[in-house]
């Protein structure tokens, strides 16, 4: 007889079954449609979570405006991409 524990199949996670659009990164220029507002992508995910929280926030994305301001938080889904001259500046 065997001592090792059968291995519990895991559940897929959502972020596999929703890949993240290639453009959502750091320092991109984002509409947020829920609040009609433009900002600058700071972080993408839970802050500090861990956990079943992490899991639950893995689609936060924390905005900033555009040459500075009060961050605000978002999620993937409602953000489109904004065309502008200063990404990818050196």
């Amino acid at each position: 007889m065997s001592s090792a524990r059968p291995v519990k199949p895991r559940r897929p996670s959502t972020a596999a079954a929703r890949p993240r659009a290639v453009w959502i990164k750091r320092g991109a220029v984002a509409l947020d449609t829920a609040t009609d507002r433009v900002g600058e992508v700071q972080h993408v995910g839970p802050p500090f979570a861990t956990g079943p929280r992490a899991e639950r926030d893995r689609d936060t994305v924390w905005l900033r405006p555009v040459g500075g301001g009060l961050e605000w938080e978002s999620t993937i889904s409602d953000l489109a991409p904004v065309e502008t001259g200063l990404q990818g500046a050196a």
